[in-house]
């Protein structure tokens, strides 16, 4: 679904499509007390019709006054007998059409629950990704057999040690022949770590399927192109910041106006990227295609949100919005270098209460660059 706006002004009209990835995640219970009245209602007119036909059948035909002989009543018995079958069948096939369409949505918003990774290394230092073969639904509508590359690559990965949320790594796995996808890790440490994939549907439609996995000591290779990492203190529930400096001694300021976070409130979150003496910082460049990216992780890692200075949709459901889905296959940006403000703003709503890390990534001087964040919604 898009959003289409029309502007019309001293420089002429200008339209804006804007992709709106929504669907439904779960069906409501109806209530108990609205379903016996419906059915209440329902039984009370399925009677007064079968009572209509047969009192039509036995007594239309009499003038008045008249008796009901013997005959009339048998003939008002049958077409009660009739109807009640007809209602009855009636009954049935609603019920079952009722449930039948009831399985169908059921089966619809399961689809839509994030979907599971089945993860395995492979050669030591090569990380296998394909859909759990317990994920029915997924495996069902073939949705890995039609994405498009959104910011230039297929899937963008994201490795996070848990529960610390010290260590993240963002990653772009190479598609094999099979379907699957392979990620050649870098150098990591042993633990557990959760990871969440983001892909582009064919229709634009934005996916992040999500697993978790026990890895020994990785020895692997050193990143490069667009591949990425970062590290932090490990997150705890008292930390709050606002500032981090960077190990080249570049400050990154997170500007807020002072007002406690809410969930499910709109907001911008704002940074600044400053030098070693506080100055905006110069020689800042899009990283594939974008000002920044930013990774927004719940403490407990049931919320992860991937965004943009154009806030969480991906630039390929942007792009068939817009129209312009022929160049959607080569729309890696990272060869052009317009200048990038040191100010970055991101659209973003925290979707419930509780303790975040925020990875703010960006590229400057043609060095990947994260910064972390910490904070309390409420």
């Amino acid at each position: 679904m898009r959003v289409v706006i029309n502007v019309a002004g001293a420089h002429g009209p200008a339209q804006m499509s804007v992709p709106v990835p929504s669907a439904a995640r779960k069906m409501l219970p109806m209530p108990p007390a609205l379903g016996a009245l419906l059915l209440t209602l329902a039984i009370v007119l399925a009677i007064g019709a079968i009572s209509i036909v047969g009192a039509a059948a036995r007594e239309s035909r009499l003038a008045p006054g008249d008796p009901i002989t013997p005959q009339l009543k048998r003939r008002g018995l049958r077409a009660t007998a009739i109807a009640l079958g007809i209602v009855a069948t009636l009954f049935y096939l609603a019920f079952a059409w009722w449930n039948s369409d009831a399985q169908h949505y059921a089966a619809i918003t399961a689809l839509f629950k994030p979907p599971k990774l089945a993860l395995s290394i492979v050669d030591g230092n090569r990380l296998a990704i394909r859909p759990s073969p317990t994920d029915k639904a997924w495996l069902k509508y073939k949705v890995m057999d039609g994405i498009v590359p959104d910011h230039g690559h297929l899937m963008h990965l994201f490795l996070v040690h848990a529960p610390a949320l010290d260590r993240i790594w963002h990653l772009h796995p190479t598609r094999q022949p099979d379907g699957s996808f392979v990620a050649a890790l870098p150098s990591i440490e042993p633990g557990n770590y959760s990871m969440f994939a983001d892909i582009v549907d064919q229709s634009g439609f934005p996916w992040t399927l999500v697993g978790s996995i026990d890895l020994p000591q990785i020895t692997g290779t050193p990143l490069s192109g667009d591949d990425s990492s970062g590290n932090a203190p490990a997150l705890s529930s008292s930390t709050d910041s606002a500032i981090d400096v960077l190990d080249d001694g570049t400050r990154v300021v997170w500007h807020r106006d002072g007002a406690a976070l809410r969930a499910n409130v709109p907001t911008i979150l704002r940074f600044e990227v400053q030098d070693q003496n506080g100055k905006p910082a110069t020689g800042l460049e899009p990283y594939m295609g974008m000002a920044a990216h930013a990774e927004i992780m719940s403490a407990d890692l049931q919320v992860f949100a991937h965004i943009h200075p154009s806030g969480s949709v991906p630039m390929a459901a942007l792009m068939m919005a817009s129209a312009k889905s022929d160049s959607m296959a080569g729309m890696n940006m990272s060869d052009t270098k317009p200048a990038v403000s040191p100010e970055l703003s991101m659209p973003y709503g925290f979707p419930k209460p509780g303790h975040y890390r925020i990875f703010l990534q960006f590229k400057r001087a043609d060095k990947i660059e994260t910064a972390h964040f910490d904070t309390v919604v409420n």
